[in-house]
């Protein structure tokens, strides 16, 4: 049956394996003196898709406080944190408006963000993302989204009235 008419609350009740296979997009971060980095993705983002989960992985030997990160969404890089908060946050209300980062990660370890289903229309725009340390020990992170397409279709049966 096709759903693409279908509103999006619609769609997203449905089970979890209409959604189809998730894949991983992401990017490495890092600094040799602990300072900011921003890095715009290089894979380009479907036009519609499903958020499961963001998995941060980091390592900085001796970090003085929690390094800091921002997941945004723009159509070009920036080089600035000025730019940067004017940017689009993948997930919304988080934090404020003008605070740049809205996660503290843990220096040295992995961090799951479990997303449960969050429907992202980025129209066109990648990844943007601005992590920082403590501007003294270096530090490196990697940043992965876990995503899966937004189903079109699923079995008749799956929706059949009785």
């Amino acid at each position: 049956m096709d759903i693409r008419k279908w509103n999006p609350s619609q769609v997203m009740q449905l089970p979890d394996w209409c959604f189809g296979p998730r894949w991983w997009v992401g990017e490495y971060m890092g600094s040799t003196t602990g300072v900011a980095y921003y890095r715009s993705g290089e894979e380009n983002l479907p036009q519609k898709f499903v958020l499961w989960g963001i998995l941060i992985s980091a390592r900085s030997p001796c970090c003085l406080e929690a390094l800091r990160l921002t997941i945004r969404l723009a159509g070009s890089a920036v080089a600035t944190a000025a730019a940067a908060v004017l940017l689009e946050r993948l997930l919304k209300g988080i934090s404020t408006a003008d605070i740049l980062y809205e996660f503290y990660v843990n220096p040295n370890g992995v961090t799951w963000v479990g997303c449960e289903r969050q429907l992202v229309e980025p129209n066109g725009k990648k990844l943007s993302l601005v992590s920082n340390g403590d501007q003294t020990i270096q530090y490196e992170m990697t940043v992965g989204i876990l995503i899966s397409a937004v189903p079109t279709e699923v079995p008749d049966w799956l929706v059949k009235a009785e």
